[in-house]
C-alpha cells in the first residue's frame, strides 16, 4: 500500500516539477534574490549561480526535456510494437498456409504413388501378356 503511494506521489510531484510554469517560477525566485542580497565576489557570483540558478532552473528544464523525450521514445517503441506484431501475424498466417501446402502436397505424393504402383502392375501385366503372345504365337 505504501508503494503505491509513494509510486502515485512521485508521479504527481514529477509530472508537476517538470512543467515550464515551474521553470518560471524558480527562475523568478532565483532572479529575485537579487534584488535583497547581491553577490559581492567573484567566488559569490560562482555559488550563486551553481547552486541557486543551475540546481533551481535548470533541474526543471532538464525534467521537462527528459519527459518529453520519454514520451517521444515511448511512441516510438509502441510502433515498433505493433510492427513487430503485425509482422508476426503475418508470419503465423503464412505458416499456417505452408502447413496446408505441405499437407496437400504430401497428399500428391501419396496419389502419385498410388498411380505409379498400378502403372507398375498393368506394365507387369502387360509384359507378362506380351510374352503369352509371343510364347503362344511361335506354336502355332
Amino acid at each position: 500500500m505504501l508503494t503505491k503511494f509513494n509510486d502515485w506521489l512521485a508521479n504527481i510531484l514529477a509530472d508537476w516539477l517538470s512543467t515550464m510554469a515551474m521553470f518560471y517560477a524558480v527562475g523568478f525566485l532565483v532572479l529575485s534574490i537579487l534584488f535583497f542580497q547581491m553577490p559581492k565576489t567573484p567566488l559569490d557570483w560562482v555559488q550563486y549561480i551553481v547552486q541557486a540558478f543551475f540546481q533551481g532552473v535548470a533541474l526543471p528544464v532538464l525534467a521537462f526535456v527528459a519527459k518529453k523525450e520519454g514520451t517521444k521514445t515511448e511512441r516510438i517503441l509502441q510502433e515498433t510494437h505493433d510492427a513487430v506484431m503485425a509482422e508476426l501475424a503475418l508470419a503465423r498466417e503464412e505458416r499456417d498456409e505452408l502447413k496446408q501446402l505441405l499437407s496437400q502436397d504430401s497428399d500428391i505424393d501419396r496419389l502419385v504413388a498410388g498411380i505409379m504402383a498400378q502403372v507398375l502392375k498393368l506394365q507387369k501385366t502387360a509384359q507378362v501378356s506380351i510374352q503369352e503372345t509371343s510364347t503362344g504365337g511361335g506354336e502355332t
